[in-house]
């Protein structure tokens, strides 16, 4: 589902990770998925790349060489867009893993205290129990 309607307002999300998006990162990723990571849009350019470069006018390769240029940055804008709020949402999630990562450290020593302590009382209660009943032989 590409979007859905909380609290009055549509929001999207990833189709793949099922994460949030604001509505820039939608388009970004609609214009990546439909037109940019297409094999026609490749060979599209490269077509006109070549019908550029086989008329053998400094102007025409002028202008595609300004409208390639144009193309490169608006694409690099477009999958730069995706691409870092992506990488704010793994953020999130990595420092989301470390806390956890963390807490369970601590945990662990605390389990470490308690058996050590524990160990402590029981062979404390062992001799105590061997000093008011020595073994007999």
């Amino acid at each position: 589902m590409p979007s859905e309607m909380v609290n009055g307002r549509k929001v999207y999300r990833d189709q793949v990770t099922g994460d949030l998006l604001s509505r820039s990162e939608w388009i970004s990723w609609q214009l990546q998925a439909n037109i940019i990571r297409r094999w026609w849009f490749l060979i599209a350019f490269t077509v006109i790349t070549v019908t550029c470069v086989l008329t053998f006018s400094i102007t025409v390769m002028a202008w595609w060489n300004v409208l390639a240029s144009y193309l490169a940055i608006f694409v690099e804008a477009i999958v730069g867009r995706y691409m870092a709020g992506q990488t704010r949402r793994d953020a999130a999630v990595i420092r989301e893993i470390r806390k956890i990562e963390v807490e369970d450290h601590e945990h662990h020593l605390e389990e470490e205290q308690i058996e050590g302590d524990l160990h402590r009382m029981v062979t404390a209660l062992y001799k105590a129990h061997l000093a008011q009943n020595p073994p007999t032989v």
